[in-house]
């Protein structure tokens, strides 16, 4: 947690999550986010990549 997050403070969490998904064999289909502008294209690429499907 952080008071004040960075587009890549945001991103890391991100990709750690997709990596954990992919070690333990599972997957997420969507992610439900706002908008907020430290939800970068490159945090949404992390998703695609992966298959997750978002909304904003």
């Amino acid at each position: 947690m952080t008071a004040h997050p960075t587009r890549q403070w945001v991103t890391q969490p991100d990709r750690n999550l997709v990596m954990d998904l992919q070690d333990a064999g599972s997957s997420a289909r969507f992610l439900i986010r706002d908008q907020d502008a430290t939800f970068t294209m490159v945090f949404d690429a992390v998703l695609t990549d992966a298959g997750v499907g978002y909304r904003g």
